[in-house]
């Protein structure tokens, strides 16, 4: 299980590469701190479980071009890949629970026929690209991670302001 700092980490990477792809994105971390939420809809009502089963989420990706779901894999995957980050990680990226679902349905809904392979392919590929786009940005999922710790819920206009409004801070905590 995460802890709430790496629940912060995990929404605000979400966040940050939502909002480089023109999507901007609220987050919260859940009152009882198992887990967080982060998108463009209402944010702090209960999770629907079958919102994100397969035959639900690949009915919402359809019609997408395969830069769209690419993009919409990429944000999923971008949780993981900032705790990743955040914590020193060397192994590959796994993306687990419903972001692996979700990543799952736009990969079928990109590909007329899904293999084992093509899914791990497509999975590797939005987690790079997470990995490509989030490093440059650390220092603005850290001040969105930072503040969603603190208040436990950031709006979408919040996150906007805080992630460019954040000083540039290099790894080892240096102006």
């Amino acid at each position: 299980m995460l802890t709430r700092t790496e629940i912060a980490i995990h929404e605000a990477s979400h966040a940050v590469v939502a909002q480089g792809f023109g999507k901007p994105y609220g987050c919260l971390i859940r009152a009882d701190g198992s887990g967080g939420v982060a998108g463009s809809g209402k944010l702090g009502a209960p999770l629907d479980e079958e919102k994100y089963k397969l035959p639900a989420l690949t009915n919402g990706y359809e019609g997408g071009t395969l830069k769209d779901l690419l993009d919409e894999a990429t944000i999923c995957a971008a949780g993981q890949v900032g705790v990743d980050i955040s914590t020193r990680r060397r192994e590959p990226t796994v993306v687990r629970s419903c972001d692996r679902t979700m990543m799952t349905a736009a990969c079928h809904e990109a590909f007329e026929i899904v293999s084992y392979h093509i899914e791990i392919a497509f999975h590797d590929l939005a987690c790079a690209r997470a990995h490509r786009i989030l490093a440059p940005q650390w220092f603005r999922v850290m001040a969105v991670a930072r503040a969603l710790d603190e208040r436990g819920q950031l709006t979408v206009f919040e996150v906007m302001d805080i992630a460019y409004d954040a000083p540039l801070v290099d790894e080892c905590g240096g102006q």
